[in-house]
């Protein structure tokens, strides 16, 4: 049986900037396999992702213009995973690859061009419990673009991440809410203009299968007085068991 998890819609006053530093993470569930850095719960053998523009007519939100496809594959023993990005026509036109550390934590992941070239590079790094702490994201060039720094719960459940420009200002932030069973039940994310002030806030309404594993999102756009639907991603999810 589907379940169905709507998000709760929060209002936000403007907020002043603060400086991008990695919040300490309390103890929680040990991390390193591959789903469990792709946030997938069970043995999963693939998820095919698409997502697309929301339209929405006579109150309804209907699937619009296809703005991309993306394919994971995972091996049986959960330690590998290969991302591969399709244009339109169903063509592989990007790659993505990990780099992981003994202990099976990804370290690195790069995308690379159906001709070899890298476009971007993203570091990670983790606290004790396994739990990503900071991820660095950096150009061709080996310039950085952005940095996020993450918070958990006890359960090892990420609830807080913050996104910071190079020269260390918010750039955005992004609050998770889970229920009981550990499924994700609410994700808030505001972006905030150069001076501080609050430009937008999304929020996400999912539909999770029996794994609990979403297979259904549909993000919305608040700017302050207004809730629209933007985009619908879906994705089909098998499973090694």
């Amino acid at each position: 049986m589907k379940k169905y998890i709507t998000s709760l819609f929060v209002s936000i006053a403007f907020l002043s900037l603060y400086a991008c530093s990695a919040d300490k993470s309390v103890s929680g569930e040990k991390k390193g396999t591959a789903t469990q850095v792709a946030i997938l719960k069970g043995k999963v053998k693939t998820v095919k992702t698409e997502k697309y523009e929301a339209i929405e007519r006579v109150g309804e939100i209907e699937k619009g213009s296809l703005k991309g496809k993306y394919t994971y594959k995972f091996d049986e023993k959960e330690s590998q995973v290969v991302k591969i990005e399709h244009n339109y026509q169903g063509f592989p036109v990007f790659e993505y690859l990990y780099k992981r550390d003994d202990k099976g934590n990804r370290i690195e992941w790069s995308k690379y061009s159906s001709n070899g070239v890298m476009e971007w590079k993203e570091t990670y790094k983790y606290d004790e419990q396994g739990n990503e702490i900071e991820k660095d994201h950096y150009n061709s060039d080996g310039s950085l673009y952005r940095k996020w720094t993450h918070k958990y719960d006890d359960k090892g459940n990420k609830i807080e991440e913050v996104s910071c420009n190079p020269k260390g200002d918010r750039y955005s932030k992004k609050k998770i809410k889970y229920d009981e069973l550990g499924n994700k039940i609410e994700e808030e994310e505001t972006k905030y203009y150069s001076d501080g002030a609050l430009e937008l806030t999304w929020t996400s309404e999912y539909e999770l299968d029996n794994h609990g594993n979403w297979t259904k999102r549909i993000k919305y756009e608040y700017n302050g007085s207004i809730k629209t639907a933007i985009e619908i991603t879906e994705r089909e999810i098998t499973y090694w068991d």
